[in-house]
Order: structure tokens, then C-alpha cells, then sequence
């Protein structure tokens, strides 16, 4: 499924640049699944909330807030350089504007189904290139890192540093701490930084993995997640939840509860409550010492 956003203020544009897509659909293996913006705001916000699309079609002209202010957004604030961006305009003035933001391709109007054929065609080459992503946990953000651009990564003291073609990043923290786990999500294959995972959460066939940025909610079951965490600091406080020690504020013995980090509040079960004390403990000394 290739995730596609299109944001532009023209409805006869817009209109028009979906059929062409869905024209073109007929004859590709992966299906399209299109969201259209009216209104630049809108699409920013979702973007901020942990939106995600694989390319966004971005018209640069808009009224409230420029397509050049949304993708600078996308690449600066959000950190992500993943979501390929093709600019829409009916002039071909902004190269310079457009130079930090590194879009895939700039679509002049009027534009036919040739034009759009060819940025779907190399939109695809390079989404497939990127499919695999590491998520990491940096100066309080998501990063998102195409696991092809990264070179090695280095253990420092309490510090690890992922070397990639962009530059580096250092983040606190031992390295079996900011192990990764790999998951299927939304026709993706997404690794996510262990130390991001402030819980795991069961609800019937799939769990939802909340992160101190974004909720991911895949096929899965609670006992799979823990044994792939077995080597990490979690502990299971009860049938429905998995905890991330790191992110355990204080503990309520008498009301039975966890507080977190982030405000939230969950239940212990009777038959956990020893074990999570007991494992909390031992992580707590184990933090003293580092």
C-alpha cells in the first residue's frame, strides 16, 4: 500500500491529479491509498500528530501556510527525510526556496498523466529503497534513518553514535538499551528504537506500541513482544501490558498502579505485582551504578 497526500487549495487540481493516479493504479502492483488537503494547516497538523505518507504532492502556493512552510516542516521539524515531497506550482521560480527541503520532483501546471506517470515510477524506486527505517530516540525526538544510509554504529562510554551518509547522532544510553525491534506496519518494515517504547498495550489480535512520540498498532500478540524484549529492561505488570522500566515514574503498591512518565496510569496484577517490584528494584540499582 503506497501511503500518497495531496494538498493543494484548487479542487479542479486536486480532482484531477486523482484520477490520474487511480488510472495509473490499475496497472501497478501496490495499491494507492490518497488523502486530499485543502488546507495546508490541516495537513501540517496531521503531520505533527504522527501522520505518515509515503509522497505528498504539495501545491506551494497556498493561503494560510506556504508549501515551502509545510515541507520545511516535514524535514526540519519532523525530522523526517523519508516522506518524498513533489512540489506543485504554476511557476518555476522556487528552486532556491526549495533547495533544504530536497524534493523528489517539481510539477508545473498544467501537468498531464505522462508527467505524474513518471514521478510514480520513480517515487516507487526509491520507497522500496527506503522500506526499511530505524526509529531513534534523540534530543527528546523521533529520528527516522533509512537503515541503506547507515554506516555503523558505535558504542561511547554512556553514549552510543549512529554514523550515517547525513552525519551522526549521539544519543544516551548503553547499546542493548537502544536496541531495535522490527515490526510490519502499514505494508512497511519499520524498526523501532527500544528506548523510544514506553509500553506495550494487548487489545484482541493486535498490540499497540506507544512511544514517547507516536502509537504503532500491529498484528501481534503481548507473549511475542515479550520474548523478543526478554533482553531488555521490561516487565510484564499485567495480562495487558508490557512496561518499559525507564519510563516507570512511581509505583502505587496499596492502589495496585504504575504512573509513567508520561502521565498515563496502569493497573498491576496481583500475580505481577512481585516480580515488577522486584525488577524494578534491581533496575534502579543498576542505573545508580552506570
Amino acid at each position: 500500500m503506497l501511503r500518497i497526500g495531496i494538498c493543494d487549495d484548487e479542487e479542479l487540481i486536486t480532482k484531477r491529479l486523482m484520477r490520474i493516479l487511480y488510472s495509473l493504479e490499475k496497472n501497478q502492483s501496490e495499491n494507492y491509498d490518497i488523502e486530499v488537503y485543502t488546507d495546508s494547516v490541516k495537513l501540517s497538523e496531521k503531520l505533527s500528530a504522527g501522520k505518515r505518507y509515503d509522497l505528498i504532492f504539495l501545491d506551494i502556493m497556498m493561503p494560510e501556510k506556504s508549501g515551502v512552510e509545510v515541507g520545511k516542516i516535514i524535514r526540519n521539524d519532523l525530522k523526517d527525510n523519508i516522506t518524498q515531497i513533489v512540489f506543485i506550482s504554476s511557476e518555476n521560480k522556487y528552486a532556491m526556496d526549495l533547495f533544504e527541503i530536497r524534493p523528489m520532483n517539481f510539477l508545473i501546471k498544467p501537468f498531464d498523466e505522462n508527467d505524474i506517470e513518471k514521478i510514480m515510477k520513480t517515487a516507487a524506486e526509491l520507497i522500496n529503497t527506503n522500506k526499511h527505517i530505524l526509529i531513534l530516540e534523540a534530543r527528546k525526538e523521533l529520528l527516522r534513518i533509512p537503515v541503506s544510509e547507515i554506516r555503523y554504529i558505535e558504542s561511547s562510554g554512556r553514549y552510543i553514535i549512529v554514523h550515517y551518509s547525513g552525519g551522526e547522532y549521539k544519543l544516551k544510553g548503553k547499546l542493548k538499551q537502544n536496541g531495535i525491534v522490527q515490526f510490519d506496519i502499514y505494508g512497511s518494515s519499520e524498526s523501532i528504537a527500544v528506548s523510544s517504547i514506553i509500553y506495550i498495550q494487548s487489545d484482541n489480535h493486535y498490540i499497540i506500541i506507544h512511544t514517547n512520540k507516536y502509537d504503532y498498532e500491529i498484528r501481534n500478540t503481548l507473549s511475542q513482544m515479550e520474548k523478543q524484549l526478554l533482553s531488555y529492561d521490561f516487565v510484564k505488570i499485567h495480562k495487558k501490558y508490557i512496561v518499559n522500566l525507564k519510563y516507570i515514574k512511581r509505583i502505587h503498591i496499596a492502589g495496585e498502579k504504575i504512573l509513567l512518565d508520561n502521565g498515563v496510569e496502569l493497573e498491576i496484577s496481583r500475580r505481577n505485582k512481585t516480580n515488577v517490584l522486584k525488577k524494578y528494584k534491581e533496575y534502579k540499582r543498576t542505573m545508580v551504578k552506570v
